[in-house]
C-alpha cells in the first residue's frame, strides 16, 4: 500500500537485487522502496524535476549505466521524450534532454533483441484534433534503436479493433502497458478509454489483456497492422480508364487517370466510384490511396470497401474541409446513393501526401466495424448495426464540384483485414487466430 501527496499518476517499478524501487510523480519525480512490492517507504522526494514530466522510468542497465526515460507533455498532441542516466538506481541522475519529438511517450519497457532495442509506447497523430489539454488522442507505436538514444523506424500498434462503446471518440487514448511472455505468447497490459475526460459522464477507462500467438522476438518481424495486401496499383499510365483490373459498379460513373500517377472523377457533379476487380478479397478488407488535392468542402475522395457491383452502396469516408486545414471526417456507408452517417464528425487536418486506410471486419458482437485511419493512425471507428453488406469490393470514391482536378489520388492498395503474420510459433500457441479478450486490437487480441 502506498499513500503519498503527488503520487499515482503514472508508477514504474523495477527491482534491483532484493529492493523494488517505485518512481512517481508530476513535475517532480519521486522514489519509494519495498522488500516486498507492497508495503513502501519513501527513499527520495526529488529524484528529477521537470515541468510537464508525466513519467520517469528507469527501465535498463547497460554496462554499468541506467537509462531512465522521461515523458514531457507540453499541450495538445505535443509529447515528447528525454533520457537521463546513472550509475546507480538510487542516482544521482544525469539530464541529458530531449530524443524524441514525434509525439511518442511512455516507453515502459525495453527489449533487447537481436541486438537492437525495441520499445513500445504511446503516440499521438498530430493532424488528429483534440478539445482534451494533454496528449490526446493517442495509440500504440513501437520504436527501434540501436544505441538507446537515437529511435527510429515508428510503427503503429495497439488499435480499438473492437469497440470500448458505441463508438470510439475522438479524444480516445490507448496506453500500452507491460508485455512478458507466457509459455512462449506475448501478452501486454495496457488501458484503453472511449474518452479519458474524467470529469464527464461518458468517461469509460478499461484495463485488458492483450495477447499474440507468438513470441515477442517474432512480433517484431512484422508490421502490426494485421492487413495482407492483397493488389496495389500505383496508376502509372496513360490518361484514360484504370484498366482491365478495375471496374464500375453498373449505374455509376467510375473513376479515370488524368496523367501518370494521378486519379480523379471521371465526370463532376456526382459521386464516382471504381472498385478493384482484379483479385478476390476476403470478408474482413481494407482499402487505401494516397491523397494529392482536395481544395474545399465541395470535392470528395475516400476509400470505399465492400463495393457492390451496382449501384452507390459501400462504406467510405466523408471529408468536409481542403487539405492543410482543420476538416472533419466521418464514416458512413451509401445505400443506393443514399448517405447514412456512422459516426460523430471527428476533427481532423487533410494533408497532402497522407495515406488513408479504410478498413471493415466483423466485431466481437457480430456487427461491422469501420474504421479510418490517417498514415497509420486511427481517426475514426464506428459500427453498422444493420450490417448492410457482408461482402464486396475495395476501392475508391471522388467527388468533384466543377473542377476535376481539385480531388485526386494516388498509389491505391488493397487486401485483408484482420490477417496475423505466419509467425514460427512459440511453444503452447495454438491456431492463427487472435485469443479474444473483448477489447481486441489489430494484431494484438
Amino acid at each position: 500500500m502506498l499513500t503519498a501527496t503527488g503520487v499515482g499518476v503514472t508508477p514504474f517499478v523495477t527491482k534491483v537485487g532484493s529492493t523494488y524501487h517505485l518512481f512517481d510523480g508530476f513535475q517532480t519525480i519521486q522514489r519509494f522502496t519495498s522488500s516486498d512490492g507492497i508495503t513502501w517507504a519513501q527513499a527520495d522526494a526529488n529524484v528529477f524535476t521537470k515541468t510537464n514530466i508525466i513519467y520517469f522510468a528507469p527501465v535498463i542497465q547497460v554496462a554499468g549505466t541506467w537509462y531512465a526515460y522521461y515523458s514531457v507533455s507540453t499541450g495538445v498532441n505535443l509529447s515528447t521524450v528525454g533520457y537521463a542516466t546513472a550509475s546507480a538506481i538510487t542516482g544521482p541522475w544525469t539530464d541529458h534532454g530531449t530524443i524524441i519529438t514525434n509525439g511518442f511517450y511512455g516507453i515502459q519497457q525495453i527489449f533487447n533483441i537481436d541486438g537492437k532495442y525495441h520499445a513500445w509506447g504511446q503516440s499521438v497523430n498530430s493532424s488528429k484534433q483534440s478539445s482534451k489539454p494533454s496528449i490526446d488522442p493517442g495509440e500504440g507505436m513501437r520504436m527501434e534503436s540501436t544505441d538507446l538514444i537515437n529511435w527510429t523506424n515508428p510503427i503503429n500498434s495497439i488499435h480499438h479493433s473492437h469497440m470500448a462503446g458505441d463508438y470510439n471518440g475522438v479524444n480516445a487514448s490507448e496506453v500500452p502497458g507491460f508485455m512478458i511472455e507466457i509459455n512462449g505468447i506475448a501478452t501486454m497490459m495496457y488501458q484503453v478509454n472511449q474518452d479519458d475526460a474524467i470529469v464527464t459522464a461518458k468517461s469509460i477507462f478499461q484495463f485488458a489483456v492483450a495477447t499474440a500467438p507468438s513470441s515477442i522476438a517474432n512480433i517484431l518481424t512484422a508490421k502490426e497492422d494485421a492487413v495482407q495486401q492483397v493488389a496495389t496499383d500505383p496508376f502509372t499510365r496513360g490518361a484514360g480508364g484504370l484498366g482491365a483490373n478495375w471496374a464500375t459498379p453498373s449505374g455509376v460513373t467510375g473513376l479515370q487517370i488524368a496523367s501518370s500517377g494521378i486519379v480523379q472523377a471521371g465526370t463532376t457533379g456526382v459521386n464516382c466510384v471504381s472498385y478493384y476487380s482484379g483479385a478476390a478479397f476476403s470478408g474482413s478488407q481494407y482499402s487505401e490511396f494516397t491523397l494529392l488535392a482536395l481544395t474545399s468542402n465541395l470535392y470528395a475522395a475516400s476509400p470505399v470497401v465492400y463495393q457492390q457491383a451496382s449501384g452507390l452502396n459501400c462504406y467510405y469516408a466523408s471529408f468536409t474541409g481542403a487539405t492543410g486545414t482543420l476538416a472533419t471526417v466521418t464514416v458512413r456507408k451509401l445505400v443506393a446513393g443514399a448517405s447514412t452517417v456512422l459516426t460523430p464528425a471527428v476533427a481532423f487536418t487533410p494533408n497532402v501526401n497522407d495515406v488513408f486506410r479504410l478498413m471493415v471486419y466483423p466485431g466481437n458482437d457480430g456487427f461491422n466495424v469501420i474504421t479510418l485511419f490517417q498514415n497509420g493512425f486511427l481517426v475514426a471507428q464506428g459500427q453498422d448495426y444493420s450490417n448492410t453488406y457482408t461482402s464486396g469490393s475495395p476501392g475508391a470514391l471522388i467527388f468533384a464540384t466543377t473542377t476535376l482536378a481539385n480531388a485526386q489520388i494516388s498509389s491505391w492498395a488493397g487486401g485483408n483485414a484482420n490477417v496475423i503474420p505466419a509467425y514460427n510459433r512459440g511453444a503452447g500457441t495454438t491456431g492463427d487466430m487472435l485469443i479474444d479478450n473483448r477489447i481486441c486490437t489489430r494484431l494484438w487480441g
